[in-house]
């Protein structure tokens, strides 16, 4: 056998050798694959006992995080609330300190009430405001100052003689539909509970019954007598 002949006849070994080895690299491949997929679907399967992921707790810390600031923000409105409260009382009360304390010019039933809306007077035929109270007293029942101060008119008019009494912090009081001031004369000095005159009958208004009619000024403004008499 020559040279050429025995180098075809390894030739075909040569080539089922590279067959083998080609298709020994590819079922090596395929098992590697294989297990590959394996072991990556077995860590997808989800284990109950296993603890939970770190990122819970970070995720819930803001929601502890926000608690104290909603506690923070009710803090300020309740605190603000408590102030505008506190201030508002205040108030009140160095109005209350400003007003004298009054007590009731005569002891009756109120016939009329004070109204700043005109009504019909149907003794003098016209329409006016009703600028006090009117309080049923008997005819010469006495006549009593509201507070401590000073007489600063006597004189008489459609409803009878009257007296007016300035008091502290800009009050003044009137009494009308009176008989007999007892004496007094401008500045004269009355004591809360002085009798100053004496109840007559009413001229001018509507309520015919003999009362005492009643008003109250502050500042020089006209002010509903009962929401200050005591």
């Amino acid at each position: 056998m020559n040279k050429e002949e025995q180098q075809t006849k390894r030739l075909p070994i040569f080539y089922i050798a590279l067959c083998c080895c080609v298709i020994a690299i590819g079922v090596a491949g395929y098992l590697t694959e294989k297990n590959t997929n394996s072991q990556s679907g077995e860590s997808l399967v989800y284990d109950s006992s296993a603890p939970l992921p770190q990122t819970d707790t970070i995720v819930q810390n803001p929601v502890s995080d926000t608690v104290p600031a909603s506690s923070n923000e009710t803090d300020i409105e309740e605190t603000e609330e408590v102030t505008n409260n506190t201030s508002e009382e205040t108030v009140e009360a160095a109005a209350i300190e400003n007003v004298p304390a009054f007590t009731m010019p005569a002891n009756g039933e109120i016939l009329e009430e004070y109204s700043d809306k005109p009504v019909y007077n149907s003794v003098l035929c016209d329409w006016r405001t009703h600028n006090g109270i009117d309080i049923a007293v008997d005819n010469g029942g006495s006549v009593m100052a509201i507070a401590d101060g000073t007489v600063t008119e006597v004189s008489e008019d459609e409803k009878g003689k009257y007296i007016v009494i300035s008091h502290d912090n800009g009050f003044v009081s009137k009494y009308c539909a009176l008989s007999d001031v007892n004496g007094l004369e401008v500045d004269a000095k009355v004591k809360a509970g002085d009798v100053i005159g004496i109840v007559g009958k009413s001229k001018g208004e509507n309520t015919q019954a003999t009362h005492l009619h009643f008003e109250l000024y502050k500042d020089s403004e006209c002010v509903n007598p009962t929401e200050y008499l005591g």
